[in-house]
């Protein structure tokens, strides 16, 4: 297994994702999270590109945060520094309040657990429709062998009738996983002698390599996928955390062209169909098929 250490954000990377936050906030008087930030922007820059960045404007003076109770969590709202004064303040608390209680929606343990829940019963039924037989859940052993080494599991456990045998991941979570715990999860597979696949919302492709270097596969879907009975819940979140098109500048369009502005939810009730080719081709025959932009 790969032990090679994370490569930093290069400081071109970071100077880039600076312009376009300053360009961003430029004539905004409205507050948004880190993690709202980091998800809008993240098929132009890694979440850590995007942090390192919003630090140096801090530093800079341009941006300001405060921290404000939402959900599970405090959360850490960015916004132009002047409206942190006086005549600003009360409309910027007002913003933070409203979105803050959106958060709490969705940023709670109740719901964390039916999002994870519903998002591994959809890998399991595509898993079991390309012809894998589930043999364990949440296990880190595998015939004979049992991984030692932590108290971490494996999703799930499958095998192909053709011999070959996968230990899968499914990851629904907007936040990417941390490189200690995937490094963690490959060592599991390493140990217990699967193929390691990720099935996640987001993983920077940084870690791609560490993937394959195991012959493993990463799926990125982009979208958080929500189960029946949610439509209203993300309705209000898209409407709280979506960036309308109209609010765009072309500037700003042309340095960061694939900058998202609809939040990417979805109530969905199986894997959305490219994804579901792609995991299938890479099961027939073990080549990395071609991945759209999310």
């Amino acid at each position: 297994m790969s032990t090679r250490t994370l490569p930093q954000p290069r400081a071109s990377d970071i100077q880039r994702a600076k312009s376009v936050l300053s360009l961003f906030y430029r004539s905004r008087k409205t507050p948004f999270h880190y993690r709202q930030i980091q998800v809008l922007l993240e098929a132009e820059f890694y979440h850590i590109t995007i942090t390192q960045a919003i630090y140096s404007l801090i530093d800079d003076g341009i941006l300001d945060t405060l921290p404000f109770p939402a959900g599970a969590n405090n959360v850490t709202f960015v916004f132009p520094s002047q409206l942190s004064t006086t005549p600003y303040k009360d409309t910027l608390l007002s913003h933070i309040r409203a979105k803050a209680k959106i958060i709490s929606l969705y940023d709670n343990p109740e719901v964390s657990k039916i999002l994870g829940d519903h998002f591994e019963s959809l890998v399991k039924y595509e898993l079991r429709a390309n012809g894998l037989n589930l043999v364990g859940t949440n296990t880190n052993q595998y015939k004979s062998r049992q991984w030692s080494g932590s108290r971490a599991n494996l999703d799930v456990i499958a095998e192909h009738q053709d011999g070959r045998a996968f230990g899968i991941q499914a990851k629904n979570e907007l936040k990417p996983i941390q490189r200690n715990e995937l490094l963690l999860q490959l060592s599991i597979c390493n140990y217990l002698g699967l193929i390691p696949i990720f099935i996640v919302r987001y993983m920077p492709w940084s870690f791609l390599p560490d993937i394959t270097a195991q012959n493993g596969f990463l799926l990125t879907l982009g979208t958080q996928l929500y189960p029946l009975g949610f439509n209203r819940l993300c309705q209000q979140i898209r409407a709280k955390l979506s960036l309308p098109e109209s609010h765009v500048a072309q500037k700003l369009r042309q340095l960061a062209p694939k900058m998202r502005t609809a939040w990417p939810i979805e109530v969905m009730t199986e894997i959305p169909a490219d994804a579901s080719e792609r995991l299938s081709i890479w099961l027939r025959t073990g080549r990395l098929p071609q991945r759209s932009v999310n």
